[in-house]
């Protein structure tokens, strides 16, 4: 039904996404081989997340990201004639496809980072948890927020520039 077609549609779009990331990282590389950084928030940081595991970038930074696109629907409490569709082993079977936690980081735990709320309530911790674990030793800082106050955090701001910076001045070495 109307359902399935928009999760395919979805995954579709990420698939998307991640190909017109792709293709800008590589024209950058053409351009001056200059080190590459990479940060996203929200679906910026999930699709960060799937990058880390295609893209040998030199550091990303995911900004409250989530990693189950269906349990992230399933979370906010779809209509009931939607649930079966979100809970279907084709649906699961079709976004295991665009879900970081099926894929191994290409990056070394030191260049990448994932930033998440304790109290956020558009993406539940659960899901940072989830990142966590599948990406250690990576690490997560967490932050006394939720997702609206992600960008206002001055802390969160700080742990973004101090990583790419670190990140990036580091491999202005291993690309000269």
């Amino acid at each position: 039904g109307l359902c399935a077609i928009a999760l395919h549609a979805l995954g579709h779009g990420i698939t998307q996404a991640l190909w017109d990331v792709r293709r800008l990282i590589g024209w950058l590389r053409r351009l001056d081989g200059m080190p590459i950084g990479v940060y996203g928030q929200s679906l910026g940081g999930f699709l960060t997340t799937l990058l880390a595991g295609l893209e040998p970038v030199d550091g990303v930074v995911a900004g409250v990201p989530f990693v189950d696109v269906l349990d992230l629907m399933a979370h906010h409490g779809p209509p009931a004639q939607y649930s079966s569709v979100l809970r279907a082993d084709s649906a699961y079977a079709a976004f295991r496809t665009v879900s970081p936690l099926a894929l191994a980081p290409v990056l070394p735990a030191d260049r990448r980072t994932v930033l998440a709320g304790r109290v956020d309530q558009l993406i539940p911790t659960a899901q940072s948890i989830r990142l966590e674990q599948a990406w250690r030793p990576s690490r997560v800082h967490w932050f006394d927020g939720g997702h609206a106050g992600y960008g206002w955090s001055r802390q969160n701001l700080k742990v973004v520039t101090d990583f790419l910076g670190y990140t990036l001045s580091a491999a202005g070495g291993r690309h000269t």
